[in-house]
């Protein structure tokens, strides 16, 4: 997760009072890592899911790879949970 920093002037002469504001930004690997997850939930496959990136987050979307991947992670580990 990335920080911002933003500065605010507020008031006039000896009464200014300067705030800093911190906006956390997500990485947008971090943001479509979540994006995968609630599609698994969802029930969407990976190949839905694969797409649904693409056409939110185009040529900056994860490849094929990743987004199988993932997928096929996600499903294992809900194997997993199941089995116990």
């Amino acid at each position: 997760m990335a920080a911002v920093a933003q500065l605010a002037v507020v008031g006039r002469g000896s009464n200014t009072c300067v705030y800093v504001i911190t906006i956390f930004t997500m990485c947008e690997s971090t943001e479509q890592r979540i994006c995968i997850t609630f599609c698994f939930k969802i029930e969407k496959t990976a190949m839905e899911t694969y797409q649904l990136l693409h056409q939110a987050y185009g040529e900056d979307a994860m490849g094929h790879t990743q987004v199988f991947g993932s997928v096929d992670l996600k499903r294992v580990e809900a194997n997993q949970r199941s089995c116990y």
